[in-house]
């Protein structure tokens, strides 16, 4: 379902709808019992309260009979003073990769809570991707790979270098399309610190295509890969074997877009936004359903 369609949609539902889909989400819970008797609370219309709903205990034999407790009790929505709508509509843009300087323009919220619910989101993306390691290629695919710099690169050889250069390493497997791609921060570009990376990332007997920097000569000496490169001082794409490196050059360039599109990143906030990137890149039209998963109380 398109954007349009899907705020649409949520613009029609009402708050009993809403709370209905909260539940059915996992962002809060579906049933509650009262602390004081352990009786199965009822869930009440509550005009006073955010969500327009609260659990009740209607244990008349209960010492607190009657009494209400929020229905967002026990979940991460109970650190948000944020109307459910709102917070649904920051997922729908956040998932379309808008910006958060258009989501502030589109939606009612402020800044610092679009903030604190973005770092839910990454913190999210992190245990996910720490419990589902993404892996690329395998026997009859090709994987690129380069390595780019995100914090300033000098092409005109004018203006100062950055004194401490931020490094990432690409890879895309060519057999999705548009490609599908892992990127990380990177701490130096030599060959004992990048292979171990690409050996985790790519399955063995992958096709790699990557420029003809030294660090990658030992790839054919592991996992059974089929290394091939091109020279980019001659060729963007070898006359010969047509081995080219555009995917990940052009997977390289949607990073440095979107870092350039924030205003660019402190030092602790690029490990995070990169884990955002992928996660995006990686579900593409599937991405608010995937964020609304991992948005789960249990998960």
């Amino acid at each position: 379902m398109h954007l349009e369609q899907e705020l649409e949609e949520l613009a029609r539902i009402t708050e009993q709808e809403l709370v209905a889909r909260m539940m059915h989400h996992g962002f809060i819970h579906d049933s509650m019992l009262c602390p004081w008797c352990e009786s199965q609370m009822c869930l009440k219309r509550a005009a006073d309260k955010i969500d327009k709903m609260e659990w009740r205990c209607i244990n008349y034999k209960c010492t607190h009979y009657q009494t209400s407790y929020s229905i967002r009790n026990g979940s991460w929505l109970a650190e948000f003073r944020l109307p459910a709508k709102t917070m649904y509509k920051v997922l729908l843009y956040w998932a379309n990769d808008v910006s958060q300087k258009d989501i502030l323009r589109l939606v009612d919220i402020g800044r610092t809570t679009l903030s604190k619910l973005r770092k839910l989101i990454v913190s999210k993306i992190s245990k996910y991707f720490n419990t589902n390691p993404l892996t690329l290629g395998g026997p009859g695919c090709i994987v690129q790979i380069d390595e780019t710099m995100i914090n300033h690169k000098i092409k005109t050889h004018r203006g100062r270098v950055p004194r401490q250069q931020v490094w990432i390493l690409c890879i895309v497997d060519t057999s999705f399309t548009p490609s599908r791609g892992f990127c990380c921060l990177i701490e130096n570009r030599t060959a004992s610190y990048l292979l171990p990376i690409i050996s985790r990332v790519v399955r063995a007997g992958s096709t790699i295509h990557t420029d003809n920097f030294r660090s990658y000569l030992g790839l054919a000496n592991i996992n059974e890969y089929n290394h091939m490169s091109v020279c980019h001082k001659y060729h963007f794409v070898d006359p010969v074997t047509g081995v080219h490196t555009q995917n990940v050059e052009s997977f390289n360039n949607k990073i440095k877009r979107k870092i350039k599109s924030m205003n660019g990143l402190d030092d602790t906030g690029r490990k995070l936004f990169l884990q955002e990137f992928m996660f995006i890149d990686l579900f593409k039209e599937s991405a608010y359903e995937e964020v609304l998963r991992i948005l789960k109380i249990n998960f």
